[in-house]
């Protein structure tokens, strides 16, 4: 893993677990509250899938509003609760 360069979240996950399957992380964009300033970095998602998507304006996103929300309060909201 020499070669790759992994996001913030993605090393600690590394250090926290020795392993990393890529496939369950999604880059978004999070406003930090300290700085005002917009970041876009990896986040843990896990095995997390859309639910029903329908066109605006329908409120069905496919769970990708709530799913930003739990990220922007919690950049650790789908991390595992133990290891």
């Amino acid at each position: 893993m020499d070669d790759i360069k992994l996001g913030k979240y993605q090393n600690e996950w590394v250090l926290k677990y020795n392993k990393i399957d890529l496939s369950e992380w999604r880059r978004e964009v999070r406003l930090n509250k300290k700085t005002y300033r917009q970041e876009l970095e990896w986040y843990y998602v896990g095995n997390w899938t859309p639910t029903k998507i329908e066109p605006y304006p329908s409120k069905l996103d496919g769970g990708y509003g709530l799913r930003k929300k739990n990220i922007q309060s919690n950049p650790y909201f789908y991390w595992p609760k133990s290891p």
